[in-house]
This record gives structure tokens, C-alpha cells and sequence, in this order.
């Protein structure tokens, strides 16, 4: 689950992305600079899955402008308890830099396992010479070259919103945040869905953007073959233009865990005079 969660992370936060196109620079614009808190339970769980219950914290902060590029800083904690009783205490912390033009991207991700350091990955990816080069700190120091048109964490978020803003309705793309230990990326397939209006909920922050869509994106290991293999985990979130995610849901197969927005600050938003 910690490769994936700190993707979510990045995924929901998210940096600034490549204005290819007049649509990407209107999503970019009508993104918020925000800090949100979701309080994490069990949403279902199968007999296999060795899981009897899970509660938990997800926080992330977004913050930069258009020119200085966006910064994110996100932090999931969950406690498991397993079948036969036994607890354990996952805490994920990521922090992430983009360019505003995409061309760098600079990630540090630890994973801690009862208080205790377990994993660690650190580097940074720049866009030259037609490719994605990655150079790794750690956990060792490595070189890793991809394809060029993999799209950072905000390029993929703002090309969904683009599109939902369109009404298209499918995106495939490969995608890399530096997870895991950060030599491999994501294939995903996003699925969206028609906005609709939505009031904020009874005890959840107010949000004055109500259109929404319901998005679902999923996540492929490129390195078990055929994108039409089972999936690493699919995550499912309502979102809104300023970048809001009021319900977030992430199904780990023999697992599924649900988010409900608890905490929400806008922060200024930062111009480029």
C-alpha cells in the first residue's frame, strides 16, 4: 500500500501542469492552492485480505503559483489491525517539487512502520535530450532514463480536468511520481464520469465550487505485462475544478479504504507580477 499511497498524494495535490493547450492553461487557472484533511476507515475488506479493521489520517498542502512551481507536501497514517489481533502503524510522508513547465520534478518519500524507518526513495526527473531522466539518491544512487511523454503527477491532473471540463470521458497514459523507489511508473487508465451539483455534506467543510465529477483512475504495473493485467489499485474521488477531492475511495483489491474531507484551507493564490 505505500507505493500507492503516495502517489494518492500527489495525485490529489498536485503541482502545475504543461500548458500545452488553451484548455490545460484554464484547468491550471481554476486550481486552488489548499490544504485537506480526510478522516480514512474500512470501507470493506475480503476474508483473505487478513484485515479485521483500519482508521487513519491522510493530510496534504499544496502550494506555489504558475511561475515558481507548486510544492506538496502529504502525509498518510493508517492503523491496521490484522485478523488475529495484531496492530500496525503505517505513516507515509512525501514531498514533492514541479516545475511550472513540468521539465523538473524533485521527490523525497519515507515510510515508516511502527515509528520506525522502513523505506526511503529520494531524486529528482528532468525532461532532456527527448527523454525523462532520473537520477536517484536513494535508496541508491541510479540512473533511470523513460519515455519523454510520461506525464508528471499536475499534467495528469489537469489533463482530466481538461477533459472533463470537454466532456471526454477516457484517458490512458503512463505516468511517474517517484514512488516506491522510484525506477519504475504507473499505466493508468481514467474513467470520467458526467458533473453533476453537489451541496457540501452535513459536517464536511463548505466548498463553494458544487460542480463535480466522479473520477476513476487505475493504476497498472508496467512490468507485469499487458495493461489488461490486475490492477495494483483503482482510486475513485469526486473532484472540482479548484482541485477539491470531497470523497476519496482506494481499493487495493482484497481491500478498500474510504476518505471523507474533515479539514479544508484555501491558501492566496500567488501571482506572477
Amino acid at each position: 500500500m505505500t507505493r500507492s499511497a503516495s502517489h494518492i498524494g500527489k495525485l490529489l495535490a498536485f503541482g502545475l501542469a504543461v500548458f500545452a493547450s488553451g484548455g490545460l492553461q484554464a484547468a491550471a487557472d481554476s486550481f486552488k492552492p489548499h490544504r485537506a484533511v480526510y478522516d480514512l476507515t474500512l470501507k470493506s475488506a475480503e476474508g483473505g485480505s487478513g484485515i479485521s479493521s483500519l482508521a487513519g489520517k491522510m493530510v496534504f498542502e499544496v502550494q506555489g503559483s504558475v511561475c515558481e512551481g507548486y510544492t506538496v507536501e502529504f502525509r498518510l497514517i493508517t492503523e491496521i489491525t490484522a485478523s488475529n489481533g495484531a496492530a500496525r502503524l503505517t505513516d507515509v510522508r512525501t514531498s514533492s517539487f514541479e516545475a511550472g513547465d513540468a521539465a523538473d520534478f524533485q521527490f523525497m518519500t519515507q515510510t515508516f512502520l511502527d515509528q520506525k524507518l522502513a523505506q526511503e526513495s529520494r531524486g529528482a526527473a528532468t525532461r532532456k535530450q527527448g527523454a525523462l531522466q532520473v537520477a536517484l539518491k536513494k535508496p541508491s544512487e541510479k540512473q533511470v532514463t523513460f519515455d519523454q511523454r510520461i506525464m508528471f503527477p499536475s499534467q495528469h491532473f489537469f489533463e482530466i480536468i481538461r477533459m472533463a471540463q470537454a466532456g471526454e470521458t477516457f484517458l490512458s497514459v503512463d505516468v511517474y511520481d517517484g514512488s516506491e523507489e522510484g525506477d519504475t511508473f504507473f499505466e493508468t487508465a481514467t474513467v470520467i464520469g458526467k458533473a453533476r451539483e453537489i451541496e457540501s455534506p452535513k459536517g464536511q467543510p463548505e466548498i463553494k465550487s458544487k460542480k463535480h465529477w466522479p473520477v476513476i483512475i487505475t493504476y497498472y504495473d508496467p512490468r507485469k505485462g499487458q495493461i489488461d493485467a490486475t490492477p495494483i489499485y483503482t482510486l475513485r474521488f469526486l473532484t472540482n475544478a479548484p482541485g477539491v477531492s470531497r470523497e476519496v475511495t482506494m481499493d487495493y483489491n482484497s481491500f478498500v479504504i474510504s476518505g471523507k474531507l474533515s479539514d479544508l484551507e484555501f491558501f492566496p493564490v500567488r501571482s506572477c507580477d
